[in-house]
């Protein structure tokens, strides 16, 4: 199965939003939510998959023009990453998890080449439900989450993701500089990464009660 399918929308509709950012927004769009997901593949993947992974993500945060040809080399370049089999996913391995990760990248620049907005919103959608699931499973433990998401506006791990992506649909519609929107995103998205890595991601880790060990098991492209 491919992981991390999921419908195609949102309860906020922002098509008219995507479809009036400059061409090359949706790209940044892309590179912003897999930037901000990198810890969740950071943790089960080893250093030259990470090392790839990081490479596609800048590169594709720097365009600022929709080449194709560019697009499609950088998503090859996330192939190597890929099981040549995907075959089924054994849903409780680690390994599984951070192929559900790296989907995120590998979807938004599938439909990137075709459909810059249709790459953003797949991406977008595929972020979101990875971590919506990674919520629940805390959840499901009766883990405590952080007071950090005690607010009505942050009340789920997925709805701050998702206010995340909103927040960089304003930086591209709001910045003439297009340098000034994307240092907007980055600053913005790495402060919410860091919050993914040290607030979520643990509580995550504790619920599924893995070892180190057990997250060195997903190193690699090809699994058992």
């Amino acid at each position: 199965m491919t992981p991390g399918n999921g419908p195609d929308d949102r309860s906020y509709d922002y098509a008219a939003e995507l479809g009036a950012l400059p061409a090359w927004g949706p790209l940044a769009l892309v590179a912003a939510v897999a930037a901000r997901v990198t810890p969740a593949y950071r943790v089960l993947a080893d250093a030259a998959e990470n090392a790839v992974h990081a490479s596609v993500v800048d590169a594709l945060g720097q365009a600022r023009e929709v080449d194709t040809v560019i697009l499609r080399h950088l998503h090859d370049d996330l192939l190597p990453l890929w099981p040549e089999d995907e075959g089924e996913m054994d849903v409780l391995t680690p390994y599984y998890w951070k192929m559900r990760a790296l989907h995120v990248l590998k979807v938004g620049l599938e439909h990137a080449v075709d459909d810059p907005v249709r790459g953003a919103r797949m991406a977008e959608q595929t972020a979101v439900d990875m971590i919506d699931d990674f919520d629940s499973r805390v959840e499901q433990e009766g883990i405590d989450r952080p007071l950090a998401l005690s607010s009505e506006e942050t009340s789920s791990y997925a709805v701050r993701e998702f206010g995340n992506f909103l927040h960089d649909v304003a930086a591209l519609r709001e910045e003439a500089d297009p340098e000034t929107a994307v240092w907007r995103i980055r600053e913005h998205g790495s402060a919410e990464a860091e919050f993914l890595e040290q607030e979520l991601l643990p509580l995550w880790i504790q619920a599924e009660n893995w070892a180190q060990a057990d997250l060195e098991s997903a190193h690699g492209a090809e699994h058992e």
